[in-house]
């Protein structure tokens, strides 16, 4: 999951953020959200908490994911986001999934 192509890197001056569609090369399966944020923070340098994923689309029958990310400025623009964009695919949520 070595590849990465930028497809689109938009910025949005009034929203303070970068919108930004990314397509990986993946052997198998969907990657994790948290493999994503890692590949991501080490590509753009920004920190992880500035990152909000989107979507993760995985077309049937291919070897690419097409990811749709946002890339804050600050860490308080990201707070905009919904609360449960931010908790996705994070620790937390997976014990509580556990849990149920």
């Amino acid at each position: 999951m070595e590849k990465m192509q930028v497809l689109e890197d938009n910025v949005n001056a009034l929203m303070g953020r970068r919108e930004v569609v990314v397509k990986i090369a993946t052997e198998k399966e969907t990657p994790s959200r948290e493999t994503v944020m890692n590949l991501l923070h080490s590509h753009f340098t920004v920190p992880k908490d500035t990152i909000v994923i989107e979507k993760i689309l995985h077309p049937f029958g291919t070897k690419f994911v097409k990811v749709e990310v946002r890339i804050y400025g600050r860490k308080e623009g990201a707070s905009n986001e919904p609360a449960f964009k931010a908790k996705r695919g994070t620790k937390t949520e997976k014990k509580t999934e556990e849990k149920k």
